[in-house]
């Protein structure tokens, strides 16, 4: 399987005959081994030519660009992908059945919160108190079943990522990582910019998986196509925040990996410098490559071929091969 390949630094990305190379400000020179990269995140200021981006897109790398903030940005990719007409048709026939789509989006929030209560479970069995968020989160669950609305969904969508945010506070030894509550556009502390640059880490990685289907990820079923221009990698990611871009985070931040130096404050908000940015991504891209026991099935496979399953179980569903069971953490 192809890796990410992470570029912090300003510079420029060249092709040299079938070698492309990056080569920083500095003139430091260093050879991306395309063949063995699936896609190239973009976080420095770096400049990229056509012949480059042809070459790129005849190899299969996606381009994932982010501001000098860290923000997510956009993604280039082939215009060759695997896109099917009778399969796009599907989607959007799924998405204008309300029912059908309701649906769908219920199973995705039965996914977050179950894994979300996974995380807790897990934690409380290693003496942090989380029991009074696992009772409160395990309420909340129970109501999916009867909602009617796709709004009343969302809303208690909400109210399951909100008392779970709760918890960071029990499950995080650190007083430099206080939560206080969820700040996005800017993130207002520490923990807060490493949630977001982690959900947006997630989001590029399960945006490269759809392209590599035949859906198209412009529609998603619990985000409304009608907010933005793609949805669905959003839909997908919700599932895998708890277990992938948050144990990062307490990984990081329990062992005293990543620490108040490893931040920035710019325009009123905290964002990882560019260390961070390297200890973060560096844990990130270990976690996807964590191998684990498939949950009912004798077969090893890395978070990263989960995800790829994860899209093709949700095609069959749209095609109405089978019906669509969201991964679920043994963790």
């Amino acid at each position: 399987m192809r890796a990410p390949f992470f570029i912090f630094s300003d510079g420029e990305i060249v092709r040299n005959q079938n070698t492309v190379l990056f080569i920083e400000n500095s003139g430091k020179k260093k050879r991306l081994p395309v063949e063995m990269i699936g896609e190239i995140f973009l976080f420095g200021n770096v400049d990229i030519s056509k012949n480059l981006i042809v070459y790129l897109s005849r190899k299969g790398i996606l381009l994932h660009f982010f501001d000098f903030n860290e923000f997510y940005l956009g993604t280039y990719y082939p215009v060759e992908f695997n896109s099917s007409g009778k399969t796009l048709i599907k989607q959007v026939q799924v998405f204008l059945d309300e029912q059908k789509r309701l649906m769908l989006a219920k199973k995705f929030v039965l996914g977050i919160s179950l894994n979300v209560l996974a995380v807790l479970k897990y934690y409380n069995r290693r003496g942090k108190d989380t029991l009074p968020y696992i009772e409160q989160i395990e309420r909340l669950t129970r109501q999916i079943v009867s909602i009617k609305s796709h709004n009343d969904l969302l809303a208690l969508e909400g109210k399951i990522w909100e008392c779970y945010y709760k918890s960071f506070e029990t499950i995080i030894d650190n007083k430099d990582f206080a939560f206080d509550y969820r700040s996005r556009r800017p993130p207002h502390n520490p923990l807060n910019a490493m949630i977001s640059f982690g959900n947006m880490l997630l989001y590029s990685y399960v945006l490269s998986e759809i392209y590599k289907t035949h859906l198209d990820p412009r529609i998603g079923y619990l985000h409304s196509p009608m907010d933005k221009k793609l949805t669905l990698h959003l839909d997908i990611a919700e599932i895998f925040k708890p277990i992938i871009p948050h144990r990062v985070i307490f990984t990081l931040v329990n062992k005293g990996i990543i620490k108040r130096e490893h931040f920035k404050k710019v325009d009123g908000g905290v964002y990882l410098n560019k260390q961070g940015l390297i200890l973060f991504s560096k844990q990130f891209d270990h976690k996807m490559n964590e191998v684990l026991l498939d949950n009912g099935k004798n077969q090893f496979l890395t978070y990263r071929s989960i995800i790829r399953k994860e899209i093709l179980k949700l095609e069959k569903h749209i095609l109405g091969i089978s019906e669509y069971i969201p991964y679920i953490s043994r963790w």
